[in-house]
């Protein structure tokens, strides 16, 4: 429920609901689900402009889907790391971690065999590819 209302721009409703579902998750030792609310946390406040909240909540996330060996999320959360510090002008440091977003959506590809999948996986490599051109502008 929570993560509905970022695309409606609530993002305190946002950081309430998720903070909630978050203490739940580790009530439960559920550390997939911990890392997903943590990343959610990492885009609210990222959509407010809390750039170091936002860059613990996502740092947390990496962590935990790396600990838990899920590349997927892993990834998303590298991705996000790579906006908050372009968005802080630190753009050498912006750059490795879209890289390695990059590094590790590529991970991905190996073994898949449905051309559908590539193609969603690439879609989704696809902004980071961008932001790293972006960034390459400067």
């Amino acid at each position: 429920m929570g993560i509905s209302y970022l695309d409606l721009g609530e993002y305190d409703k946002v950081i309430k609901y998720n903070s909630q579902s978050l203490k739940i998750a580790r009530q439960l030792k559920d550390r997939l689900l911990e890392a997903g609310f943590l990343l959610n946390l990492g885009t609210a406040y990222f959509f407010l402009k809390k750039y170091p909240q936002a860059l613990a909540y996502s740092h947390q996330s990496a962590n935990i889907a790396k600990s838990i060996n899920n590349p997927r999320i892993e990834g998303i959360a590298f991705n996000n790391i790579g906006s908050l510090l372009f968005k802080q002008c630190k753009l050498s440091e912006a750059e490795k971690s879209y890289r390695r977003a990059i590094a590790i959506r590529e991970s991905l590809r190996v073994g898949l065999y449905s051309y559908v999948i590539k193609v969603a996986l690439f879609e989704t490599q696809l902004k980071s590819y961008s932001l790293l051109q972006h960034y390459n502008k400067y």
